[in-house]
């Protein structure tokens, strides 16, 4: 706890930053401009790649922006998972941050869901989860 409040402190090192900064789940994203640079990559496959980001940020945003009332199935859920039941709704985004829950599990209260790729919608639940830990404060 840091001296006065009830804040624990948030002490990460180089290493485990670099860890989540630098997983192999998103390799393409961070080395496929360089791989076109330096003729390793073909337009048509970076293309590709900048596509299924734009599908992430996309899916993101659409998670973010989707909010979910309370109900008896979704808090049987949270409860059958070990985590906290919802009393005034959620957004999607907020209960894909749990750690009991996953993008998939919620797919039953998520209608307007849209048909992506595997690929897409995991970087979508991986960015979810680890945005807390990569977007601290300097």
């Amino acid at each position: 706890m840091t001296k006065g409040t009830n804040e624990p402190y948030r002490v990460m090192t180089s290493r485990s930053e670099y860890r989540l900064l630098h997983r192999q789940d998103n390799a393409d994203e961070r080395l496929a401009a360089i791989g076109r640079r330096i003729g390793l990559v073909s337009d048509a496959r970076y293309q590709a790649v900048l596509a299924k980001y734009e599908q992430v940020a996309r899916e993101q945003k659409r998670l973010e922006d989707t909010h979910i009332p309370p109900s008896e199935a979704l808090n049987a859920l949270l409860t059958e998972r070990g985590t906290a039941p919802v009393t005034g709704g959620a957004s999607l985004a907020d209960l894909i941050r749990r750690p009991q829950l996953g993008y998939a599990d919620l797919a039953p209260f998520d209608p307007a869901r849209p048909a992506l790729r595997r690929a897409v919608w995991q970087q979508a639940e991986i960015r979810l989860k680890y945005e807390g830990y990569i977007n601290l404060p300097a």
